[in-house]
């Protein structure tokens, strides 16, 4: 099927929208490339996953924000918890 929308400069751009918001949300300490790590490496399986099974980069984009918002969540959760 062809779709007339070019899903590519969307979905590098949510990618990079989800990125950015995990090193936001990281302290900048000794720690940050193992909590980076810890936090997008699993994200990063994810998208190779769905572009091994080559599926449409509108579900990559998707995922993307679906996972950056569970990273925000899970942020918040932490945030409240250590207060």
């Amino acid at each position: 099927m062809k779709y007339t929308i070019n899903e590519k400069p969307i979905t590098l751009l949510v990618v990079l929208i989800g990125v950015s918001v995990i090193t936001i949300i990281l302290p900048k300490n000794t720690y940050f490339l193992p909590n980076f790590l810890y936090l997008w490496l699993p994200q990063a399986i994810i998208f190779s996953l769905l572009l091994i099974l080559k599926l449409r980069l509108a579900v990559i984009a998707g995922s993307s924000i679906v996972l950056t918002i569970s990273v925000l969540y899970y942020w918040i959760f932490i945030k409240d918890a250590m207060a």
